[in-house]
């Protein structure tokens, strides 16, 4: 399963989910992309992985 923790979420929890694909918002460069506009990133990002 993929995980994106936004960037309100500590990327402390990251090693939590050892059993998934965790990415967060800060590691994407996407920080200070608002929620709809970050929707939509995610999706053109799960559309080109396949």
């Amino acid at each position: 399963m993929k995980i994106l923790l936004d960037e309100c979420v500590t990327r402390h929890l990251k090693p939590h989910f050892s059993d998934h694909q965790v990415t967060t918002v800060r590691e994407l460069s996407w920080s200070g992309i608002r929620n709809g506009k970050l929707m939509l990133c995610v999706l053109k990002m799960v559309l080109i992985s396949f």
